[in-house]
């Protein structure tokens, strides 16, 4: 391909050719609002008319750099110039605000449509709602609700768009009760829901982390809530599609329910709806989770006998769950043999799986085949390389790879360091793993509770009593805590003395 420097040249020569409205849309788009205002100001001295669409490209080139405050300025250029922004000026920049999670901002850009005499829409209402609900200090729920009383008061009634954002803010809070409430007031006002309101609260009950209670309807599971949503959504006449369905299933998947998962997917198939990959997938993630190997490759049987293709995402769920490496190998074989090639999740699934082993031949093996395939190793399979040689406790090999990552620009992690200092720790070399960590402080990166566990390591092999102390003393100092690592290497430095590790702790961190 040409140089980039070629490429840009040849666009610069095409915009000048263009008409002046034509590069003004161009360089918008581009984000080049330099050049954008040099060519709107070309267009005034030529005479050309200058509209709220033209200025509406200006806004967006803005956002799309990130500039609030220069979408908001050109607002103001808007009416210096005789043109009233309307309300279509502002929705962008509070759709980027709420996209953001900075409500405070949102505000900010209320105010401003205020000042120019901008009534609100359902869509501006809607944005603030979804500004306060996707808030990055947290959901403000207070300040969304109160939104729902100003539409109120406008005379404008909320739409299935206005509650959506609400059950994302419940499911960030973990209120599965907050999340049947929604639902339950759209139905009682009458609001018209379409599929993608009803898809937008399975995925709630799908992101809640653990059960809740409900007052109305006692103890449930986030599973049964989810069924309860389809059942609202046959109330409402709602014809459940594809996406809704991915969305339910992937719900039962995640909290366990792998028999109601299945149970829905034949439902499906009975109902005429032919499931693709996407609805078969995650059912074969929650057993490759449960380490049932047996019935994931069964799932993937019956996805075979209906006719449906499986993907590259299908093969990554099949190789989580794979047991030994032939099993990997003749998935490997079997997805290059229906022409899918894998991506950067199937070799770090391959990778990891070496790495766990220390096979660090098997290792270097996968990174090969990750550059035939034009990806190149980024921090995240360095470390798992490093890993593999701490497993393999070859402290050269782990040193090799780290130079590796810095010459390719890299910046080592914790995860890096720890990793290579567990190479020394394996080894015996415990004045080595010491080496590492003044090297990992020396760079600014703070060593955690499993750095100081793996150096921890090293003085146990040998019974350093003293060095061992001197590491808890670091560690307490460092601010990190005590976990089940480090009880564990303590009772192996004092021979199987549990109560006098016990005690070796208390005395430390009291």
């Amino acid at each position: 391909p040409p140089p980039q420097a070629e490429v840009a040249a040849e666009r610069r020569e095409a915009a000048a050719a263009a008409p002046l409205a034509q590069r003004l849309l161009k360089y918008a788009q581009e984000g080049d609002t330099f050049r954008t205002y040099r060519t709107l100001q070309k267009m005034r001295d030529a005479g050309e008319a200058v509209s709220a669409d033209t200025y509406l490209h200006i806004i967006r080139a803005h956002l799309r750099r990130g500039d609030t405050d220069g979408a908001i300025e050109a607002t103001r250029h808007m009416r210096e110039h005789g043109i009233k922004p309307g309300a279509a000026a502002f929705l962008p920049i509070l759709s980027a605000c709420a996209s953001r999670g900075d409500s405070g901002e949102a505000e900010r850009v209320a105010a401003e449509m205020l000042n120019a005499a901008v009534a609100p829409t359902p869509e501006i209402y809607n944005s603030m709602i979804n500004a306060y609900c996707r808030d990055a200090g947290g959901p403000r729920l207070e300040k969304a609700y109160g939104v729902f009383m100003d539409m109120a008061a406008a005379g404008i009634n909320a739409d299935a768009a206005s509650y959506t954002p609400l059950f994302g803010a419940f499911s960030r809070l973990g209120d599965g009760g907050g999340i049947m409430e929604v639902l339950e007031r759209v139905a009682g006002d009458d609001v018209s829901a379409d599929v993608n309101f009803f898809t937008a609260a399975v995925n709630a009950y799908a992101g809640l982390k653990r059960d809740f209670d409900h007052t109305k309807s006692g103890q449930r599971h986030a599973h049964d809530l989810a069924m309860e949503v389809l059942s609202r959504a046959e109330e409402a006449n709602v014809v459940p599609d594809e996406v809704l369905c991915v969305s339910i299933v992937n719900a039962l998947a995640t909290h366990g329910n792998l028999k109601g998962a299945q149970s829905l997917l034949e439902s499906m198939e009975r109902g005429g709806l032919e499931p693709s990959a996407h609805v078969y997938n995650p059912i074969m993630h929650g057993y490759a989770r449960q380490n049932k190997w047996r019935q994931a490759k069964q799932v993937y049987a019956r996805m075979l006998r209906r006719g449906v293709e499986p993907s590259t995402a299908t093969f990554n769920i099949l190789l989580q769950g794979a047991r030994g490496s032939n099993n990997a190998a003749e998935l490997m074989k079997e997805m290059r043999a229906r022409g899918l090639r894998p991506d950067r999740r199937t070799f770090a699934i391959l990778l990891s799986y070496y790495a766990r082993g220390g096979d660090v031949g098997g290792v270097c093996e996968v990174i090969g085949a990750m550059r035939k395939e034009g990806i190149e190793p980024d921090l995240e399979v360095y470390n798992t390389v490093v890993h593999a040689y701490g497993r393999n406790a070859d402290p050269s090999g782990a040193e090799q790879i780290v130079r590796e990552l810095l010459d390719n620009g890299c910046t080592p992690s914790a995860v890096t360091f720890t990793s290579l200092l567990s190479a020394y720790a394996r080894s015996g070399d415990a004045e080595g793993a010491a080496g590492v960590l003044r090297r990992m402080r020396a760079r600014g990166v703070r060593p955690n509770v499993r750095t100081f566990a793996a150096l921890l390591n090293a003085h146990a092999a040998s019974h350093d009593e003293e060095g061992a102390r001197a590491v808890l003393e670091d560690m307490k100092a460092s601010g990190a805590r005590s976990n089940r690592a480090v009880e564990r290497t303590l009772t192996k430095l004092f021979r199987g003395d549990r109560r006098k590790a016990e005690k070796c702790l208390k005395e430390i961190f009291r």
